[in-house]
């Protein structure tokens, strides 16, 4: 499972909640947060970049059966920057699953659920 925006409150959450449930965790955070990620340091891979880097999120997402992206929308706190959380689309593995979370809605392949 690979979580876009592990570092965060809700990619926390998504990470221990993954990690109790047996899969293994590919987390996705900016450099500056990989610290963030401290109490995941021997069960999770790690992927310091941008959200926005094709190259980091293709790295990230090469083998794993799915992907969840869990952004700060662009601007909200200065947290992301212009662009931020693009990269993920277009760019999970054929056959994986891939969805969107936020605060306020889930998606899964562009489906409200």
């Amino acid at each position: 499972m690979c979580i876009v925006g592990a570092s965060g409150k809700l990619g926390q959450y998504m990470v221990k909640h993954s990690l109790d449930r047996g899969y293994e965790v590919v987390g996705v955070c900016r450099p500056a947060s990989v610290a963030k990620l401290d109490a995941f340091a021997e069960r999770i891979t790690v992927i310091p970049g941008a959200t926005d880097d094709r190259e980091v999120i293709e790295c990230a997402v090469a083998g794993c059966e799915g992907v969840l992206a869990v952004l700060v929308p662009r601007g909200v706190n200065g947290y992301a920057r212009q662009g931020g959380g693009r990269g993920h689309h277009g760019s999970s593995t054929r056959g994986s699953n891939a969805g969107a979370v936020s605060g306020d809605h889930a998606t899964r392949l562009g489906e409200e659920v």
